[in-house]
């Protein structure tokens, strides 16, 4: 699929989730394949995944906060990312930004919707 300047394939078995990269190697080939055109970003969304998940940790381990759906993590290393778009040129800084708008639009068409209190910490599946 073309998503502006960003171009995404996929088969049909990414969604299921055995595409997604578990080490820093897999995540420099797994956005070899799935954003090939904009390699000049991916340390940058390296990062703001990387320091997504250390907040996310940070709160849930000094702050007693519950995570209640990776969404939630996704959508803070995207804010970073849309954040340090601003440092960006201008062309650069529109396409983060728009990529970041993209990732995001797709993270919250597959976030289910909020789950009851009494499910936080459970895994769902649908």
């Amino acid at each position: 699929m073309f998503y502006g300047q960003i171009h995404l394939e996929h088969g049909s078995n990414c969604y299921g989730g055995n595409c997604r990269p578990s080490s820093f190697d897999q995540f420099w080939h797994w956005v070899e394949i799935f954003i090939p055109r904009v390699k000049k970003f991916h340390m940058v969304g390296l990062a703001g995944i990387c320091w997504a998940l250390w907040r996310t940790r940070n709160n849930v381990c000094f702050e007693g906060k519950n995570v209640r759906s990776p969404t939630k993590v996704i959508c803070l290393a995207l804010s970073f990312i849309s954040f340090w778009a601003e440092l960006q040129s201008e062309e650069d800084k529109l396409l983060l930004e728009g990529g970041a708008d993209i990732l995001r639009a797709v993270a919250l068409s597959l976030h289910p919707h909020e789950a009851p209190t009494r499910d936080v910490g459970l895994v769902l599946l649908q």
